[in-house]
């Protein structure tokens, strides 16, 4: 929507991972040093780990670019299975068929069978794990049993596993033990620094056909700061940064851009208060003589009155006021300790 308006022939902050908009920061650049170092010397496994988005899986594309010539690459990132279906997913990433009652032993039987042969070319096979983290532990005990599928003199296959930090924790269990010895090259990603934020900015708007910087200083600071250097999340800020700046007409991405496209604060519900009508308690009416009454102390209610009373009172009326009845006489005057049996205290 903004690529015009900015001048760009592509989307700068898309997030799919695409190797033409790599930036290589210095925890990118230090990961590939390891997978290439631990290549080289003929590792067995590599783990590579990092929180969501720092660029795991971006780095293991780069890595299969670089090494295609000498691996036959075996690419996994399905990994909430079962050893079985693991190993059915990596003899179909190489090409390889089976029977639909093939067990274990069934199955890594081809395996081995194919990796002696691509062996036998001069090259090995690269299985790449990523989401790694999702294993059991039964399935990564699995896979560092494909390391023994070769012999002394013959290796056949070189293991990379990524992923997010639990990762580390699963490799750590005592269970375990004996794949965490085989782990030689260990790496943790780490986020962007806010020099590399600005500069990962820029580099991602110039490959995308930007002529001028795009972001103020204050804007990338202001990314920065709300992503933590993480740079799926960059890119996520970026994006809807452009968006507002280009609403709002401007041609450069200011910190009030990133404010608009930042996440907002919670918004506090509003407290309904609901008000109810509290009766009054009336105080205790004292009668003459000292008497509390305690009828008087309580709200006047109308009762229902029974059928034989309505039809007396619908008689009253019809007959009409007896002017003739006399007027009630003063009360009488209770008589001494009638109050002290029942008094208010």
């Amino acid at each position: 929507m903004y690529q015009d308006h900015f001048g760009l022939h592509a989307d700068p902050f898309a997030l799919s991972p695409n190797l033409k908009f790599l930036y290589r920061s210095q925890a990118h650049a230090e990961t590939m040093a390891h997978l290439g170092y631990g290549l080289e010397q003929g590792e067995d496994i590599i783990l590579i780990s990092g929180a969501i988005g720092t660029g795991k899986t971006l780095a293991l594309q780069n890595l299969l670019a670089k090494v295609s010539r000498l691996f036959v690459q075996v690419l996994v990132n399905v990994t909430a299975i079962g050893y079985v279906e693991f190993l059915k997913l990596v003899l179909d990433e190489m090409g390889e068929t089976w029977p639909d009652n093939a067990d274990v032993a069934d199955l890594l039987v081809r395996m081995k069978r194919r990796a002696l042969a691509v062996h036998a070319e001069g090259r090995k096979i690269l299985l790449v794990v990523d989401e790694a983290q999702n294993l059991d532990p039964e399935t990564l005990e699995g896979v560092r049993l494909l390391t023994n599928l070769g012999q002394p003199d013959k290796q056949l296959f070189q293991i990379v596993l990524a992923g997010q930090p639990g990762l580390d924790t699963l490799v750590a269990r005592p269970e375990l033990a004996q794949l965490q010895q085989r782990i030689r090259v260990h790496y943790r990603l780490e986020p962007l620094s806010a020099r590399e934020t600005e500069n990962y900015l820029h580099h991602r708007t110039t490959v995308a056909g930007a002529s001028r910087p795009l972001f103020t200083v204050a804007a990338a600071r202001r990314i920065h700061e709300l992503s933590g250097g993480i740079p799926r999340l960059v890119n996520h800020l970026a994006g809807h940064a452009m968006l507002a700046a280009f609403v709002d007409k401007d041609q450069q991405v200011d910190a009030r851009h990133v404010a608009a496209a930042g996440p907002r604060p919670p918004r506090r519900p509003r407290s309904r208060i609901w008000s109810f009508r509290r009766r009054r308690q009336r105080p205790p009416v004292r009668a003459p003589g000292g008497r509390c009454s305690e009828a008087a102390a309580l709200p006047c209610r109308r009762r229902p009155r029974s059928s034989r009373g309505r039809a007396a009172g619908e008689e009253s009326m019809a007959r009409g006021p007896n002017w003739s009845r006399p007027a009630p006489g003063p009360s009488p005057t209770p008589g001494p300790g009638v109050g002290a049996s029942r008094g208010c205290g």
